[in-house]
């Protein structure tokens, strides 16, 4: 009989082992019965620290703020005492390790006579739910707030006038508040849209819902107070919602540009000598390939030849340029597309044969009638910027690499950065320490006065070398040189602390077997 029951409880044992969710029994007391697995894992206990134990004191005692949560408040502890089931969430349990995460548990109660378990609580650690529901409002607040500050007003609306959404800048840009556009919808919009746009307009918006096609007008709209502005309004193909066809879309006030593009072609002049003036090189060419601005620091990016210069043909000065690229290819698809797309723009980077950078930029120079007159380019050069990059680059692969561990905190010194050989070192991911104070590591074992000393020195913008005796994620200790280094900025004022820091448990150890022979040896044995 005593086999089977010693058989029935290593089984029961496996049994909640297997189970993903944590399990742990309770007696009348409230002190732990069993404890599985999952649950151990949870809290960072082995289980001869949690049976026997009162769980509230040992897993429940503190709010996340630190405050005492006292167990006469305790939902689990409430409802041990008044033998009921009971549902908890929104609350925390504290791990071993002094931190705490969001759990969601299920208390029953067992009717066994003789038994010494009470309740059994199922615990399920709800961390990545928690940080999953974050992730989610703060993505819906960072779009809103997106959308509250950008530029442009987005709309959402149905072919028949009703408008769902828009966004608060309509009120800006249209004059109408909020409440105006959607009483209105459409028909508000279409009514304000000058008589010599309407037609087309009213055309490609119905085109957007019959056919599928993009919606992407510029056009004239009288603003509530009267005034005309300029905006270009874009949408592409409708989606269903709630049964019905509904676009979303942008429109854009773009009365400046407008207004600056009537300007253009009257400034010619004044331009070029504005050109010759800037560090950018700049070209302008017509419709049909023609130059008609080129300045001197164009001629001294590319080199090009004065006979070139004088030839107003830019397909000329296009072969001869493309000849100096590393890649002529990506190149001349991009202009050509460009050619072919007339109102689009266009921002890369370049790369010449002689190690060059170039930062080429191009759009359309067109008129408040929609006349395309040609199009700018201007090329900077960023080979200083490009080198910058790729020794910040370097080096951060040299600190990532590094075989001593490099740690980065914050002037309270919380940390900010851990490498790859810190992680290897400490056993903690860097997930796990960012935003952490050093002290994680703390043994226990140094003097209070090394650390008061570590920070008298650093606070005063000096550096401090010494030992630390710490402790890794599993518990295991080791020694270890530190050089605290503070970063200041261009003002003197603390920004960050650096710390290398390099394990020397192996070489300490060896020091004290050496000692210890050496004292051997001096006696005789």
């Amino acid at each position: 009989m005593k086999r089977d029951d010693h058989e029935f409880e290593t089984e029961r044992e496996l049994i909640l082992d297997a189970v993903v969710e944590g399990s742990c029994g309770l007696d009348a007391d409230g002190r732990a019965t069993f404890c599985n697995d999952a649950a151990l894992k949870m809290t960072g206990y082995r289980a001869e620290e949690v049976v026997g134990k009162d769980v509230h004191e040992l897993l429940h005692h503190s709010r996340p703020d630190g405050t005492q949560y006292p167990a006469e408040e305790c939902v689990f502890r409430k409802a041990l005492e008044a033998n009921q089931p009971a549902h908890v969430m929104g609350e925390f349990l504290w791990r071993k390790n002094g931190t705490y995460f969001p759990i969601e548990y299920w208390a029953r109660p067992i009717e066994r006579p003789g038994s010494r378990t009470r309740h059994v609580a199922t615990l399920k650690d709800t961390t990545d739910i928690e940080q999953a529901k974050d992730a989610l409002h703060n993505s819906e607040e960072k779009y809103r707030r997106i959308l509250a500050s950008a530029p442009d007003v987005a709309w959402t609306s149905n072919r028949h006038g009703r408008t769902i959404y828009v966004s608060p800048k309509a009120e800006d840009v249209l004059g109408y508040t909020l409440q105006e556009i959607y009483a209105g919808g459409t028909h508000l919009w279409l009514s304000q849209i000058q008589a010599e746009d309407f037609g087309r307009v009213n055309r490609a918006y119905a085109a957007l819902f019959d056919k599928g096609s993009a919606f992407d007008e510029e056009y004239r709209i009288r603003r509530k107070d009267g005034t005309w502005i300029w905006v270009h309004d874009r949408a592409v193909g409708p989606h269903e919602e709630s049964g019905d066809l509904y676009a979303d879309g942008f429109l854009s006030d773009i009365t400046r540009r407008k207004k600056a593009e009537a300007e253009l072609h009257s400034q010619a002049a004044f331009l070029e000598a504005q050109a010759n003036s800037t560090i950018d090189g700049i070209l302008v060419v017509d419709p049909f390939g023609q130059r008609l601005i080129s300045n001197e620091r164009l001629r001294e990016l590319f080199h090009i030849p004065l006979e070139l210069l004088a030839d107003k043909d830019d397909g000329n000065m296009l072969k001869y340029v493309v000849t100096l690229l590393k890649d002529p290819e990506s190149f001349m698809a991009k202009v050509k597309h460009l050619y072919r797309h007339p109102d689009q723009t266009s921002r890369d980077e370049i790369e010449l044969k002689d190690g060059m950078f170039l930062d080429r930029y191009s759009s359309p120079v067109v008129d408040k009638n929609g006349v395309y007159y040609g199009r700018i380019w201007t090329f900077r050069d960023i080979t200083e910027r490009k080198r910058n990059e790729d020794a910040l680059r370097q080096l951060s692969l040299a600190v990532e690499q590094s075989p001593v561990s490099v740690v980065i905190t914050d002037p309270e010194g919380k940390i900010s950065y851990v490498n790859r050989k810190f992680t290897e070192c400490t056993g903690y991911g860097a997930e796990e320490v960012i935003g952490a104070n050093p002290r994680v590591l703390n043994a226990g074992r140094c003097a209070p006065e090394v650390y008061r000393n570590l920070w008298s020195t650093i606070h005063q913008g000096r550096v401090w070398h010494g030992e630390f005796c710490n402790k890794k994620k599993n518990g295991e200790i080791y020694w270890e040189t530190a050089t605290v280094t503070p970063i200041t900025d261009s003002k003197g004022a603390i920004r960050h602390y650096l710390a290398i820091k390099e394990d020397v448990t192996e070489r300490r150890m060896l020091e004290s077997q050496l000692r210890q022979a050496q004292k051997l040896e001096s006696i005789g044995q």
